[in-house]
């Protein structure tokens, strides 16, 4: 049994990152979006994966319309 439990910590270890949470999940997004937004403030001087930004902001992209300017 303990062989099964150390590999499945293993596995649980490469599915998430420091904040604890499966990358994508909707836990992940908002924990990473809050750390975003205190970086950007600059409450926070921490440090966010490339990853974590990215995700951030293409659901940032699906608030709402996008205006286009002509």
């Amino acid at each position: 049994m303990t062989n099964v439990r150390r590999r499945l910590h293993k596995v649980e270890r490469q599915l998430t990152d420091r904040s604890s949470f499966v990358p994508n999940s909707h836990q992940w997004l908002e924990y990473w979006g809050q750390r975003l937004d205190g970086i950007l403030a600059g409450t926070d001087r921490g440090r966010i994966p490339l990853e974590a930004f990215r995700a951030v902001i293409a659901c940032g992209n699906h608030d709402g319309p996008e205006k286009e300017t002509r």
